[in-house]
């Protein structure tokens, strides 16, 4: 065999190393092949393509039981190490896909993130490990679903271009109309008296861009109530806060009202009557590679949360947020 020759920066494969340390361990290449399920030329072959990588012999083959060489010994500890090497890689893989596994990702409208997204959170991991949240306006929400970035989405549109979802209804909530508490507008409003009052003061919007922005929108296209875009807004805090000071008045929803308690307790709630463009829907979107059983637990937690503490901190804020405001679909 050549003892000289310009080594290979390749490494070796893992199966060959594997190989050396069990025809080390027992001293024969007949006992390897038997260990391993394969043939003795299959071993020697693979042993003798090391060897022929290295440039040096491992193993006295005329010794009984096969003996290594003085390389051998030197190559022993070389070989161990990147067996371990393997093995802590493989176990590191297999913890990683564990913790993926326990991981959930889940993508949330805003104002369900801020209100009933940190009970959420801490029952979840109580029951089911990491929870990563994201949170953003529902067209953010969609896209991260569509890349992969979370595993399920809450948000109030079902997306028709994404294939593969499995989709359920959370819950129902119905706008309200806001206005300053000075102007002492009716807490029932009907849709005649909402356009008589409107026009005392400039409406506060959502902007466009935002889907709660859009079906308000379609609220007062349809009640016939129409104002110029004079203020508009991503947040309702700020939305609130002009309200609130006497500038004008807006349409919002119960979740919007208790993501931004402060404001909502210094302004008047008026409820509307049932019409066609009444709320908007929430829905638990999943992709088809998260099971059945998580999407349900998800789903059954959630409302749980919404039918004892949601409730509870809306009847807080004002009496005129009932339980039917926020009705809870099963």
């Amino acid at each position: 065999m050549p003892r000289t020759r310009k080594r290979s920066p390749a490494l070796p494969e893992l199966r060959c190393l594997q190989m050396f340390a069990v025809v080390q361990e027992t001293g024969s290449f007949k006992e390897a092949a038997l260990r391993l399920g394969l043939t003795v030329s299959a071993v020697s072959q693979s042993i003798q393509a090391l060897e022929a990588e290295l440039g040096e012999e491992l193993f006295d083959r005329s010794a009984r039981p096969v003996l290594l060489t003085p390389f051998g010994h030197k190559y022993k500890p070389v070989a161990e190490s990147l067996l371990n090497a393997a093995k802590a890689y493989e176990l590191a893989c297999d913890d990683l896909r564990q913790n993926r596994q326990r991981e959930i990702r889940i993508g949330c409208v805003d104002s369900f993130a801020a209100t009933v997204g940190p009970a959420l959170v801490k029952s979840m991991t109580h029951h089911s490990g990491n929870v990563v949240m994201l949170s953003g306006i529902t067209p953010q929400i969609l896209t991260h679903l569509a890349r992969h970035d979370v595993d399920m989405a809450i948000c109030t549109e079902v997306p028709g271009n994404v294939t593969g979802l499995h989709v359920q209804e959370i819950c129902e909530e119905h706008w309200v109309v806001v206005s300053p508490i000075d102007r002492d507008w009716p807490t029932q409003l009907s849709f005649k008296q909402l356009r008589q009052l409107a026009g005392d003061l400039p409406i506060v919007r959502y902007t466009q861009r935002s889907n709660i922005g859009t079906f308000i929108d379609q609220l007062l296209r349809h009640v016939g109530v129409e104002s110029p875009r004079r203020f508009e807004f991503d947040a309702t805090d700020s939305m609130l806060s002009l309200v609130a000071s006497g500038v004008g008045w807006a349409i919002t929803s119960p979740l919007c009202l208790l993501q931004s308690e402060h404001h909502a307790k210094r302004v008047r709630i008026s409820r509307l009557p049932p019409s066609a463009h009444q709320g908007r829907r929430f829905y638990l979107l999943s992709r088809d590679d998260v099971s059945t059983g998580t999407t349900d637990e998800l789903a059954a937690l959630i409302r749980q949360i919404l039918a004892t503490q949601t409730h509870r901190q809306l009847k807080a804020i004002n009496a005129e947020l009932t339980p039917e405001l926020l009705s809870v679909l099963r």
